[in-house]
Formats: structure tokens, C-alpha cells, sequence
């Protein structure tokens, strides 16, 4: 046994003084043959070293350019942003207090802040962290709220601020969230562009709650961005498509309606609302049954449940679930379903991944588009590009008739 451990010593002692002298042998070629050294010999090795170290340098020479480039021909190309840049720091400070950054005002100002300075710096992550402004959602409401008021044209969305979306998100059912979504401080661009890792942040990892949010956020572009479409009286709408309208106090009402009322309890912070009931396929009769704690054993309790869903939902919705039941894949929206938590701090220092295929509600496949005619009127307002209708191929309803 002492021979066995001797052996395992020595083995290691060698592999260590190798690894050194490996180590210290490449320190020796690099301070040999640094990129301002000349070359007075004619060593192959130290030639070929020589010119892999000067390829580098320049390398990164030509991005530092390039960056520094990018940085000096950052300038105004409308009057919102010759306007946005002109701002002096005591603007700064009244604009922050606008979008609800406020927080931040004295550590910009210390800074000297302008505005042409903080359209640079909501540009880069980094720089919004080196600057003070060390939350990562914090970070994209204020490199949203500068882009759109570097933007050529006004947007509705840029007037909801996050007291807004935090009574919004207990409308729809999630109370749980409210305060949440307040210290936050999501807003109406942020909400409408949200994403999956912006919901990590959050702490929503439940596939029901997420499923929610993403119609509701839906629901909200199909109503024309309207503030209050979800206070719309419900006596005033017909048809299927009042479920657009509906918060999840008018599937309360239903549910009383309907000789359910002893079952409403259960939904508490669930997040049904009439539009996840209306638009998401997943979600069937089933998941209203397992959401109000009845189960197929119950037969008669779960025929009425089945049959007063559908009849709410109207023929084409009742008949577009069917077929998305019949697909290979599939899958039940379970209200009941817990996701394993993962932990994501708020403060994070790397810099978010927040593209077109992250978003919880891209634009093409969830646009804002015309309201319908029996619908209250009001002007759909989608991102600063164009928006058109779903395209061909894409197997989100759009139609709610």
C-alpha cells in the first residue's frame, strides 16, 4: 500500500514539473518574439510565432477601430432624435422621471449624462452596467424607452407606464405578480416585447401562467392597444369575441352563471381569462375542469363543464381546438402543471439574450391587427415597422368569429 501511494506521488510530482516547464517555455518564446522586437534571426519557429502574435494584434486593432467607428457616427436622422440628442442633463433627469427611471437620475447626472450620450449608452449592456444601472430589466426598459424616442414616429404603447401593466397583470387573473411586475418596472414597450428570459427574472416558470400572459398580451394587440378593453362593460359585446374583453372577474361571473359558483374559489391566481380560454388552443375543457378541481370521474359535473365551455367559445374556436387535439403534438394545457424553478438573479452582470426567437409574442406571429367590426373601434398600433396579417404558414388563429 505505501509502495502504490509512493508510485501515485511521484507521478504526480512529474506531471506537475512537465506542466511548468511547459508553461515557462511559452512565456520565453512570447517575451522572445513580441511584436515590436525585429527579427535578427532567421529561426522558422520564432518567425511563424512572430507573425501569428502580429496577425492578432492587428486583428484586434481593426475591431477597436471599427467600435470607435460605430461610436462617432451615432447621430440623429429625425427631429424626435435631434431633439432627444440636444437634451442637457437637467432633460435627462425629466425624461428619466417620464419613464419611470427616476432612480437613476443622480448617478447619470454625476456622470455629466447627456442626451446624446445616453442614446450611446443604451446602445451597449456593458455600458448601462458600467454607468449604474446594474438591473438587467431595468436595462431593456431603458434601452426600449430610448429607442422609441429616438424613433420617427409616436407609439400609444410609449404612454403605459407600470402601474398600468401591474393592475393589467392582476386583471388577468395572476395577482400573485402585481408587485412584481411593479418593482420591475414593466411597462407598456416592455410588456409587449417581453421575453422568456425576462420571464426567468420574473420568477414565472409555471407553463399555465405563461401561457396566460402570452394571451393576454395577444388579446391586447387584437383590441387595438386600447387601455381599458379589459374594463369594456361585457353586456355590450356579442358573439365569441367578447372573450377578448373578458378579465378573469367577468370568468368568475360566468362560471356563477353557469351553476358553478361554488367552484370559483379555485381559481384564484390561476390567470383564466377570456382570452387564453378563446385563443390557445391547449387549452380545452379539460384544463377548465382540472383548473375548477373536477375530474372525469365526476361524470356529469364534467359533461356540464364540457358543454357550457364550448357553447362559450363558440363553434369555430370549439372546432379548432378539436383538430389541434387530434395532432400528434399535441400538448394539454395543464393549470395544474409546477415547473421546476430555476434561480436567476435580478442582478445580473452578463448581458440578456433578448431576440425575435426569445420573445414571448413575436410580432409575426402574434400581430396587432384590425379589430373586428362588431368590436369597439380603436387604431391597432405594432412596432415601428410595418405589420402585416399572419402569414400562411403560421397555425396561430387570428380569426375569433
Amino acid at each position: 500500500m505505501c509502495v502504490w501511494c509512493v508510485c501515485v506521488y511521484v507521478c504526480a510530482v512529474q506531471v506537475w514539473v512537465c506542466m511548468c516547464a511547459g508553461v515557462s517555455h511559452m512565456i520565453w518564446l512570447l517575451y522572445q518574439v513580441t511584436p515590436n522586437q525585429s527579427l535578427n534571426r532567421s529561426d522558422p519557429q520564432r518567425r511563424s510565432l512572430k507573425r501569428l502574435l502580429s496577425n492578432a494584434f492587428k486583428r484586434r486593432k481593426d475591431v477597436l477601430e471599427e467600435d470607435a467607428q460605430q461610436t462617432t457616427t451615432l447621430e440623429p436622422s429625425n427631429p424626435r432624435s435631434e431633439a432627444f440628442f440636444a437634451m442637457s442633463t437637467d432633460d435627462i433627469a425629466k425624461w428619466l422621471a417620464a419613464v419611470g427611471l427616476e432612480m437613476y437620475t443622480e448617478v447619470l447626472q454625476s456622470k455629466a449624462v447627456n442626451g446624446a450620450k445616453l442614446a450611446f449608452i443604451a446602445t451597449n449592456y456593458e455600458e448601462m452596467m458600467s454607468n449604474g444601472i446594474v438591473n438587467t430589466l431595468h436595462c431593456r426598459k431603458l434601452k426600449l424607452a430610448v429607442e422609441h424616442s429616438l424613433s420617427d414616429q409616436s407609439c400609444p404603447l410609449d404612454s403605459i407606464g407600470h402601474a398600468w401593466v401591474a393592475e393589467w397583470i392582476k386583471d388577468i387573473g395572476l395577482e400573485c405578480y402585481q408587485q412584481t411586475f411593479h418593482d420591475a418596472l414593466i411597462d407598456g414597450n416592455m410588456l409587449n416585447s417581453i421575453t422568456f428570459e425576462d420571464l426567468e427574472l420574473l420568477d414565472i416558470s409555471t407553463p399555465f401562467h405563461i401561457a396566460s400572459i402570452q394571451r393576454g398580451i395577444q388579446a391586447f394587440r387584437l383590441c387595438g392597444y386600447q387601455k381599458d378593453y379589459l374594463k369594456v362593460p361585457v353586456g355590450t359585446l356579442k358573439g365569441s369575441q367578447k372573450l377578448l374583453y373578458w378579465n378573469a372577474r367577468h370568468v368568475l361571473e360566468w362560471l356563477k352563471s353557469v351553476e358553478l359558483d361554488e367552484y370559483t374559489g379555485m381559481l384564484h391566481n390561476m390567470g383564466i381569462h377570456g382570452a387564453v380560454m378563446l385563443l390557445d388552443d391547449q387549452f380545452s375543457a379539460t384544463s377548465l375542469a382540472q383548473a375548477l378541481g373536477i375530474s372525469q370521474t365526476q361524470s356529469l359535473l364534467w359533461s356540464h363543464v364540457y358543454k357550457k365551455f364550448m357553447e362559450l367559445v363558440g363553434p369555430v374556436a370549439a372546432q379548432r381546438k378539436l383538430d389541434a387535439m387530434r395532432s400528434k403534438s399535441y400538448v394539454h394545457l395543464d393549470p395544474l402543471l409546477k415547473a421546476k424553478k430555476r434561480r436567476y438573479s435580478m442582478l445580473r452582470n452578463s448581458k440578456p439574450k433578448s431576440t425575435d426567437e426569445d420573445s414571448l409574442c413575436p410580432l409575426d406571429k402574434f400581430p396587432a391587427i384590425e379589430c373586428q367590426p362588431s368590436l369597439p373601434q380603436a387604431s391597432p398600433v405594432g412596432s415601428r415597422k410595418s405589420i402585416s396579417t399572419a402569414s400562411s404558414n403560421s397555425n396561430i388563429p387570428y380569426s375569433v368569429t
